[in-house]
């Protein structure tokens, strides 16, 4: 719709139709093994369900990474037959489920995406719930289990998601994308490591040189000890560990680029592709 706005529509037909031909009954379990008066059965039936399921949401990019959304959707489960049921009577069938759901929610990273704070409020209805309950038999003694439409219901509630960069990476030293730029600008002797993946480098880059998170201590002998070296992924997340681990490998000057691409993209390189 813009650049900050988008919304996204659909909708789903469902056609199911089930069939059950079923006989059965208890019997005595010593011999001659005769049928319990009046338990055996035989039953047959059909049913045809169908629903148009559709669903719509908003979402509002907002400054700083943080991005508002809403969402309605339908939602639809068949009906069926208790096949294990002990008699015609608790066969069924049972009804269609049918849901409703709404959720409203925020996504936001903060401090150069070290926290990542998501929360969610959400209405769901249910009609024509399914359950799989225990009643008595309708033959003979004990009880049976069987799924049946057995209420409505209503669930209302709110989720915070907080995720955080584990305290082993708050101490290290961070360089911000601009002071990162206007260094590189002025042809300081850096190394630039990116320690991200090979498809995301391909996506986009600043030239760094390409050692993963995962080849980096086989690989360490591939660094020189006394450059001063700045390390970056997507986020600064794998990066922060990659400073940790060269520090404890007798690295003395390393970085970790706060935010990651992610962050120069923002504040360096706006028409850089973001994933």
């Amino acid at each position: 719709m813009t650049s900050r706005l988008s919304a996204t529509a659909g909708v789903r037909y469902t056609n199911e139709g089930k069939d059950i031909d079923n006989a059965g009954g208890r019997y005595a379990l010593a011999a001659p093994n005769l049928a319990v008066p009046g338990s055996t059965y035989g039953y047959s039936d059909s049913i045809t369900h169908s629903a148009w399921t559709p669903k719509v949401g908003l979402e509002l990019k907002l400054p700083k990474g943080t991005l508002s959304y809403v969402s309605a959707t339908r939602g639809f489960k068949s009906g069926g037959f208790n096949s294990r049921a002990a008699s015609a009577a608790t066969i069924g069938p049972f009804a269609p489920e049918k849901a409703r759901a709404f959720e409203v929610g925020l996504k936001s990273d903060w401090y150069d995406n070290r926290l990542r704070v998501n929360v969610a409020a959400f209405w769901n209805k249910y009609e024509d719930l399914q359950v799989s309950v225990f009643r008595p038999a309708s033959v003979g003694t004990g009880e049976e289990q069987v799924v049946a439409n057995n209420a409505n219901e209503r669930a209302r509630g709110v989720e915070v998601e907080v995720t955080a960069i584990e305290l082993g990476c708050l101490g290290v030293k961070r360089q911000r994308p601009s002071q990162l730029k206007l260094r590189l600008d002025r042809g300081d002797d850096l190394f630039v490591l990116d320690v991200r993946e090979p498809h995301e480098y391909q996506i986009c880059n600043i030239g760094g040189h390409l050692i993963p998170l995962g080849d980096l201590p086989r690989r360490v002998n591939e660094l020189d000890t006394s450059k001063e070296i700045v390390a970056h992924c997507r986020s600064g997340v794998r990066s922060a560990k990659a400073v940790n681990f060269l520090r404890q490998a007798g690295f003395k000057k390393v970085h970790n680029l706060a935010g990651g691409i992610l962050a120069w993209a923002d504040r360096v390189d706006p028409n850089m592709p973001k994933y």
